[in-house]
């Protein structure tokens, strides 16, 4: 089993103002860090965005013209760094609302109802509660 480092030790043999001088001298080019797909798509985020937004250019278009344009790329994969960067995410549409005696509808068929219509349907629910979901008879 390896040994644990003495700390103590460690501490009194490095010279941490020299090493406070050698971080403070690195810059971006001391990072040697390996291009990605990513990192170049980052490079055109923000018109990738506004097209696939604002204009409603299709992810296979996009995926052609960076193709096209030295940058090859699948519709897939554009698809998904879009999706990661938090681009193309749509609202879903509200669901329905479920009422009293759980049977579901949307908001905008219950606003539209007229009260004698309201009441008759209440009359017409009291009814089929006492019936199965399924209209049968127990």
């Amino acid at each position: 089993m390896k040994e644990k480092p003495n700390y103590a030790e460690l501490e009194k043999q490095i010279d941490f103002n020299a090493l406070v001088g050698r971080l403070d001298k690195l810059t971006d080019k001391d990072n040697h860090q390996r291009t990605t797909l990513v990192t170049l798509l980052d490079n055109v985020k923000e018109q990738l965005l506004e097209a696939h937004q604002k204009r409603q250019v299709s992810y296979r278009t996009l995926a052609k013209e960076l193709t096209d344009g030295g940058l090859k790329v699948s519709e897939p994969t554009l698809r998904k760094y879009m999706q990661a960067q938090g681009i193309g995410k749509r609202n879903r549409k509200k669901g329905r609302k479920a009422t009293s005696n759980g049977h579901a509808h949307s908001s905008a068929t219950a606003e539209s109802k007229t009260p004698a219509t309201a009441t008759s349907q209440a009359q017409g629910e009291e009814t089929r509660s006492r019936k199965h979901r399924f209209n049968l008879n127990l």
